[in-house]
C-alpha cells in the first residue's frame, strides 16, 4: 500500500500542488492511467485547472515540450458516484433499473400514501409532494452513513422523548418499506450501485497480484493506476461509505494521493478541536487517516505564490480570531459601501474595466463573488454590458428555471386551479406555444380588457364578436390555434388515474400541440428546436443548452414515470409536484465561452479558482461568514442523538455548517493575491468580516457612499459618463471646466443623448415638451401637484402620456364617479326643493323632510339616476352592478343623511354642485410664468355652500378615501388642491368671503364591540357616526384664508417654474416621519424609472417649522402652519406671478 498524505493551509496553493504532479506523473508515465476523486459539484472546475496547469508546464518546461499528448486523455475527473459507475460499467455490473430523482419521489411518496395510517409524524407529507425531496436526502443519509431500520427502532425504543421516538418509528419504517418496494420492483439506488463496486472492490482485492477471472480482468489496470483524492476535508469529511472505497482502494491501486486543507498535523483526536474552526474537517480527515493506517507518508505543501501581505494577514486574523491590527500599508485590500445594489454593481463593473485598461490586468484574473447572488443576479447583466463586460457566471442553474419547465407546469396549473388566468399567460408567454410574442401581448390585452381572466370565459366565442371589438375576431383564431388544444389535452388529463397514464398522454402532447414545424420535428419538440437555434444564433448558447437539456430530462423523467410503480393513483397536483422536484434537483452549468473571462460565482464555489483580483461583494451580518440553516424535518439535536445512540458518525446540519462557513470564508479572503475588494451597502447591518477588516487593516482604503468625481470607476462607461456631464455641465470651477472640455473633444459621445445647442434635455424630448406645453398651458390642480410629489412620474404620466392597458374591472374612480354623481343629484334635488318654497318656516319644514327620508331607499333611486347618466364599466355590466352597487348604496345611505344634517336653512346652503372653473377656457385659474409662459388651470369643486346673510361660502370635496388636512404637505407644496380651489372660488366672486375648505369622507362606518361583546348604546353609536362623518377640514381663522389660497399658489408657481425648466429627475418626496410610506409602492412607472428599491433617491422634505416665538405650550400644526407661510410670504412678492383678476 502507498498511499500519501499531502496537507497545507492554503487550499489553493494545496491544489496547484497536486495538479503539478498528476501532469508531470501523466507526461512521464503516458500509458498509466490515472483517477481525480473530486466532490461532485467541483468536477468541472477540476478539469479545467488541470488543463490550465498542463498547458502551463508544457509551456514553460522544455524538457516536457515533447510529451505525448495522448497522456491528457488517460486522466479522468470523477466523483465518488461516477467512479463507481465507470468500474460496474466496464465490467458490465450496472443494475438494470437506476432510480432516477422522480421515480424515488413516487415511490416515498407511495409509502407515505399507502401506509398514512401507519407514521405519526411523517403522515402529513402524504399529501405534500414537495417535502419528499428532503425526506430522500435523509434516507440518503441513512445509506451513506449505514444506518439501518434496526438502528433507527432502537434509537426509538431509547429515546425519553415520545416526539423523537414517534419520529425514530417513522423513520424507521419509512427506510424499511421504501427498501422493500424497492427491491420487490428491481430498482436499484445509489446506495446498492455503491454497495456493488464495494463487492468489485473487495473481488479485485482478495486476488492479489495473481490472475483475475473475467470479468474482473478488465480491471486490471487498476494495479498500475494512481488515485489522486482531492477537495475533501474542506467543508466535510469522508462518510463511512467513500472511507469503505478508500480502504479497498489502498490495497489494489498503484499509489492514493489525499490532499487534505489543514492548519496542523493532528498528534492525537484531542487537538482535532484545538485550533481554527475553519480547519476542523482538515484536521479531522488527517487524524483519520494517520490514525487507520500506520504506513501513511505525510507531506506538508508549502506555499508557492506570493500574495499581497495584508490579503494573508486579513485571512490568517479571521480564521484564528486575531483583533492585533496589521502594521503598515493595506493597498491591496479596499472597503466600500454603498447607497444600492445598483451603485455597488456599477462601482465593481468600471472598477473591472479600469484595473484592465489601466493597470494591465487580465479579465480571467478577476474573479467577482457574490455573498447573496440571488439578490444582484437580476441587475447583473444590465450593469455589465453597460460596461461592455461578458463575464462567466459559474453557476449550476436548475431546469425548472427555464423556459420549457415553465410552460409545462403553468399547463398542469390550468388543469389544478380551473384556468386561471396568471397560469394561462404564463404559458401562452413562455416562448414554447406556437405564437409571437406580439400576439402574445395582443391576447393578453383583449382579455384584461373585456373581462376574460375567470372561469371559462377564454372559449366562448361570442366574446369576440367584430360589434364587440374589431380585433376579436383575430383574437379568436388565436385562442383556436393556442388555448383550445391546451384545454382539450387537460380534458383528457382529468380521465387519466395513474401517474402511469398522465405522463404517457403529456410525453404524446409534447410531440403533438402546435401546427409548426422545424426539420422532422413537430409539436414543442419543433419549438424548443426552433428557439434554441434562436438562442446560438444570437450568441446565448447557455440558454439554448439549458432549454435542449430541460426537454430531454423531461422526456426521460417521464419515461421513468411509466415504469414498474407507474401504477400508482396520482392527483394532478401531486403528478406536477413530482415534475418539479425532479427537475429542481437536475442542475445544469455552463462552460465559459472562451478563457479570458471574469468569473462570477457564489461563494461555495468562488475559492476554487485561483485569481489576482477578488471582488466580494454584498456581505452582511445575515450571509457572510454564517448563514442560518433551516435544519429540516431531522433536527440537528435529533442528528446529535442519533449519533449518540449508534455510537457512530452521523452528520449534524447545524454543528457541521459552522465549521463549513468557516473554511469557505477563509478560502475566499486568501484566495486572491494582489487586490481584495470588499464592498458592501449602507441600508443593510454589515458583515462582521467586513467590519473587522477596517480594524485589522487600519490603514485601508475605507469609503462609504463614495461620491462620483470625474476620475471614479464608476464613469468608465460611455452612458455613465455622459450622464455626468450633463448633470455637471454648468458646473464652475476646475471640474465643471473639465467636463465642458470632455464634452467639445467627444461630441459623437453626446449626439444620441444631447441637442446640438447644448441644452440639458435630449432634442426629441425638448420637441414633445414644446407640444405638451406650448402657447397657453392647460394644466390641473392635481397634475402639478404630481410634480410636486415625484417629476418623473409627472414625465410618465403627462408628457410621455404612459397609461395602463385598460382592464375591464372597477376602479377606484368609477366608484368615486357614481358617489359623486348620487351626492350631486341629492343635493340638486334638496336645493329645487327649497327653492319653491318661500319663508323660513318652510325651508325649515321641507330641511326635516328630508332629514326623515328613507336614505336607503332614496339612494336606491339615485343610483338608478346615477348609472343612467355615467357611462363607466361599473354601470354598463350586470355583474358589477349587482357587487360594487351594494356597496355604493351602502356608502351612500349612510353618507345622505349626514349631508343633510351639515346644511341648515338658517345659514349654508347648497349654492354649486360641481362648480368647473378653467374648463374650454373659462374662468381659468392663471399663472403667469413670464410673457411668453402663461398656464391656466382647471378643476372642480364639488360642493360650494353659500350663506347669503353673512356672504360668505365654504367649499366641500367628496374623497371616496379617508383624506385629512396635511399641514406639512401643503407647506411643501404636495398637497395644494383645496387652497386652491378656494382661491379660484373667490377670486370668480369677488363679493364672497371664504368661511371655510373641507374634505367629506364618503364611508360605511364601521360600529365595533365593546370588549364585553354587547352592541354599543344609540347614543355611542351616533357619537361615532358623527365622529366618521365630521369634515376634515382646513382649522384656520377666515381672516387666513386668503393667505392660504395665496401661498398655494405661490408653491403651485414656484413648481411651475422647476417643471418648465427641465427639472424631470426621478425624486420622489417623502417626509422624515413617513419614509415608510413610499411613493414608489403605488407608482405606474415603478418598474420603468430604474432606482434601486431598497434605496430610493428620496428628496427628503422638512416638516413645519417651530413658532417663531419661544414658547413651552404645545401648539397644533395649523397655527404652526399659519405662522411658517407667514413668515415664507414676507420674503418674497405674493402676487408676482398670479393673476387674480377674471379674465
Amino acid at each position: 500500500m502507498d498511499l500519501h498524505i499531502e496537507y497545507g493551509q492554503n487550499p489553493s496553493d494545496l491544489l496547484d500542488s497536486c495538479m503539478e504532479k498528476i501532469c508531470k506523473e501523466s507526461i512521464i508515465w503516458p500509458k498509466r492511467r490515472a483517477f481525480m476523486i473530486v466532490p461532485e459539484q467541483t468536477k468541472a472546475d477540476m478539469e479545467r485547472r488541470y488543463l490550465s496547469v498542463m498547458s502551463s508546464l508544457l509551456a514553460k518546461d522544455a524538457a516536457f515540450s515533447h510529451a505525448d499528448p495522448n497522456a491528457l486523455m488517460l486522466i479522468d475527473v470523477v466523483s465518488f458516484q461516477r467512479f463507481a459507475h465507470r468500474i460496474l460499467s466496464e465490467i458490465g455490473n450496472l443494475p438494470a433499473y437506476t432510480l432516477d430523482d422522480a421515480t424515488k419521489t413516487m415511490l416515498i411518496h407511495r409509502v407515505l400514501i399507502e401506509g398514512k395510517d401507519d407514521f405519526r409524524i411523517l403522515s402529513s407529507f402524504a399529501d405534500r409532494i414537495g417535502f419528499v425531496p428532503e425526506l430522500d436526502d435523509i434516507l440518503g443519509d441513512f445509506s451513506r452513513y449505514h444506518v439501518t431500520h434496526e438502528d433507527l427502532s432502537r434509537a426509538a425504543n431509547h429515546a425519553g422523548d415520545p416526539n423523537l421516538s414517534a419520529k425514530m418509528n417513522d423513520f424507521s419504517l419509512l427506510l424499511e418499506q421504501v427498501t422493500k418496494l424497492k427491491e420487490n420492483i428491481g430498482y436499484c439506488d445509489s446506495a446498492e450501485k455503491m454497495s456493488r463496486f464495494i463487492s468489485v472492490l473487495d473481488s479485485l482485492s482478495a486476488g492479489g497480484d495473481g490472475e483475475i477471472s473475467w470479468p474482473l480482468n478488465r480491471l486490471s489496470y487498476l494495479r498500475e493506476t494512481s488515485i489522486w483524492v482531492i477537495g475533501f476535508g474542506q467543508t466535510r469529511n469522508f462518510t463511512p461509505e467513500e472511507w469503505e472505497i478508500l480502504d479497498r482502494l489502498a490495497h489494489i491501486v498503484s499509489k492514493i494521493t489525499v490532499s487534505v486543507c489543514s492548519d496542523i498535523l493532528p498528534s492525537s483526536s484531542d487537538e482535532i478541536r484545538v485550533g481554527s474552526n475553519a480547519f476542523y474537517f482538515g484536521r479531522q480527515t488527517l487524524w483519520s487517516f494517520v490514525s487507520r493506517y500506520s504506513e501513511t507518508h505525510v507531506s506538508f505543501v508549502q506555499s508557492q505564490v506570493k500574495a499581497a501581505p495584508e490579503i494573508l494577514f486579513l485571512a490568517d486574523s479571521f480564521a484564528y480570531r486575531r483583533q492585533k491590527p496589521y502594521v503598515g500599508e493595506a493597498e491591496a485590500v479596499s472597503s466600500l459601501r454603498f447607497s444600492g445594489i445598483m451603485e455597488e454593481l456599477r462601482y465593481v463593473a468600471g472598477e473591472i474595466r479600469r484595473l484592465v485598461l489601466d493597470e494591465n490586468y487580465r479579465y480571467r484574473d478577476i474573479s467577482v463573488v457574490f455573498c447573496d447572488l440571488t439578490a444582484y443576479e437580476p441587475c447583473l447583466h444590465a450593469v455589465f454590458s453597460e460596461y461592455g463586460l461578458d463575464p462567466f457566471l459559474d453557476r449550476r442553474r436548475p431546469l425548472s428555471g427555464t423556459a420549457l419547465v415553465r410552460f409545462v407546469l403553468s399547463l398542469l396549473d390550468l388543469g389544478i386551479y380551473g384556468f386561471s388566468f396568471p397560469s394561462l399567460m404564463n404559458c401562452v408567454k413562455s416562448g414554447i406555444c406556437h405564437i409571437t410574442s406580439q400576439d402574445a401581448d395582443i391576447l393578453e390585452n383583449y382579455c384584461l380588457k373585456h373581462g376574460l381572466i375567470r372561469g371559462f370565459r377564454y372559449f366562448d366565442a361570442k366574446n369576440y364578436a367584430p360589434e364587440k371589438d374589431p380585433d376579436g375576431p383575430y383574437v379568436y383564431r388565436l385562442v383556436e390555434r393556442v388555448i383550445l388544444p391546451l384545454r382539450d389535452f387537460l380534458s383528457k388529463m382529468g380521465t387519466k388515474q395513474t401517474c402511469a397514464g398522465k405522463a404517457e398522454l403529456l410525453l404524446s402532447f409534447l410531440y403533438e400541440y402546435g401546427d409548426e414545424k422545424a426539420s422532422d420535428l413537430s409539436g414543442i419538440a419543433g419549438q424548443v428546436h426552433i428557439l434554441s437555434a434562436e438562442w446560438v444564433s444570437a450568441n446565448n448558447q447557455e440558454a439554448a443548452l439549458a432549454l435542449v437539456a430541460a426537454f430531454n430530462k423531461l422526456t426521460d423523467i417521464l419515461v421513468e414515470l411509466q415504469g414498474p410503480i407507474g401504477d400508482t393513483p396520482m392527483s394532478l397536483q401531486n403528478f406536477r409536484g413530482i415534475l418539479q422536484t425532479s427537475l429542481e434537483a437536475t442542475l445544469f452549468g455552463a462552460i465559459p465561452s472562451y478563457i479570458d473571462q471574469i468569473q462570477i460565482a457564489d461563494v461555495r464555489r468562488g475559492y476554487q479558482r485561483p485569481c489576482k483580483v477578488m471582488f466580494l461583494v454584498g456581505g452582511t451580518r445575515a450571509n457572510f461568514p454564517y448563514k442560518s440553516l433551516d435544519e429540516g424535518i431531522l433536527r440537528g439535536t435529533e442528528r446529535e442523538y442519533l449519533a449518540s445512540e449508534m455510537q457512530r458518525p452521523f452528520p449534524s446540519r447545524s454543528r457541521d455548517q459552522v465549521y463549513a462557513d468557516s473554511f469557505v470564508a477563509y478560502a475566499l479572503l486568501a484566495a486572491s493575491t494582489k487586490r481584495l475588494y470588499l464592498t458592501s451597502q449602507l441600508s443593510e447591518e454589515e458583515s462582521a468580516v467586513f467590519a473587522s477588516a477596517r480594524s485589522l487593516l487600519p490603514q485601508i482604503t475605507h469609503k462609504d457612499n463614495l461620491p462620483i468625481t470625474l476620475y471614479d470607476a464608476r464613469l468608465y462607461s460611455d452612458k455613465a459618463l455622459a450622464r455626468y456631464v450633463r448633470i455637471r455641465i454648468n458646473d464652475d470651477g476646475e471640474e465643471g471646466d473639465k467636463v465642458r472640455s470632455i464634452r467639445r473633444s467627444f461630441p459623437s459621445l453626446f449626439e444620441s443623448e444631447y441637442s446640438a445647442n447644448g441644452n440639458a434635455l435630449p432634442e426629441q424630448l425638448q420637441q414633445k415638451l414644446e407640444q405638451r406645453y406650448s402657447g397657453i398651458t392647460r394644466m390641473s390642480v392635481s397634475e402639478i401637484e404630481k410634480y410636486a410629489a415625484c417629476p418623473f412620474s409627472h414625465f410618465g404620466g403627462y408628457v410621455l402620456r404612459l397609461q395602463k392597458r385598460p382592464v375591464f374591472q372597477i376602479e377606484y374612480n368609477d366608484l368615486g364617479t357614481v358617489l359623486h354623481s348620487i351626492l350631486e343629484l341629492s343635493l340638486i334635488e334638496y336645493r329645487n326643493a327649497i327653492r319653491q318654497v318661500s319663508g323660513q318656516e318652510e325651508k325649515r319644514r321641507v330641511h326635516q323632510e328630508f332629514a326623515e327620508r328613507d336614505f336607503r331607499l332614496w339612494a336606491k333611486d339615485l343610483f338608478d339616476q346615477a348609472s343612467l347618466k355615467e357611462q363607466t364599466i361599473l354601470t354598463k355590466d350586470t355583474a358589477f352592478i349587482m357587487n360594487a352597487g351594494n356597496k355604493i348604496l351602502r356608502i351612500a345611505s349612510h353618507s345622505l343623511p349626514e349631508i343633510i344634517r351639515s346644511i341648515s336653512p338658517d345659514e349654508f346652503e347648497p349654492k354649486e354642485m360641481e362648480w368647473v372653473f378653467g374648463k374650454d377656457g373659462n374662468n381659468p385659474l392663471e399663472i403667469r410664468l413670464s410673457p411668453d409662459r402663461v398656464i391656466h388651470f382647471s378643476g372642480t369643486i364639488d360642493r360650494v355652500d353659500l350663506d347669503e346673510s353673512s356672504h360668505s361660502f365654504r367649499i366641500i370635496d367628496y374623497k371616496s378615501g379617508d383624506k385629512h388636512v396635511d399641514y406639512p404637505a401643503m407647506y411643501q407644496g404636495l398637497s395644494v388642491q383645496l387652497p386652491a380651489y378656494l382661491h379660484a372660488y373667490a377670486m370668480y366672486h369677488p363679493d364672497l368671503s371664504p368661511e371655510s375648505a373641507s374634505y367629506f369622507y364618503l364611508t360605511a362606518p364601521d360600529i365595533s364591540f365593546s370588549d364585553s361583546g354587547k352592541l354599543p348604546s344609540e347614543e355611542r353609536i351616533n357619537e361615532m357616526i358623527m365622529k366618521e362623518y365630521k369634515p376634515r377640514g382646513v382649522e384656520i381663522d377666515r381672516e387666513n384664508l386668503p393667505l392660504v389660497g395665496m401661498y398655494a399658489m405661490n408653491k403651485i408657481t414656484e413648481n411651475c417654474g422647476n417643471l418648465f425648466s427641465g427639472d424631470f429627475s426621478i425624486a420622489p418626496a417623502v417626509f422624515k416621519k413617513k419614509k415608510a410610506h413610499s411613493p414608489c409602492a403605488y407608482c405606474l412607472l415603478a418598474s420603468v424609472c430604474g432606482i434601486d428599491p431598497k434605496q430610493p433617491p428620496y428628496r427628503v422634505m422638512e416638516d413645519l417649522p417651530m413658532l417663531t416665538q419661544e414658547s413651552n405650550k404645545r401648539v397644533n400644526e395649523s397655527v404652526r402652519f399659519i405662522d411658517a407661510i407667514g413668515h415664507a410670504m414676507e420674503k418674497g412678492d405674493t402676487t408676482d406671478g398670479i393673476n387674480s383678476k377674471t379674465e
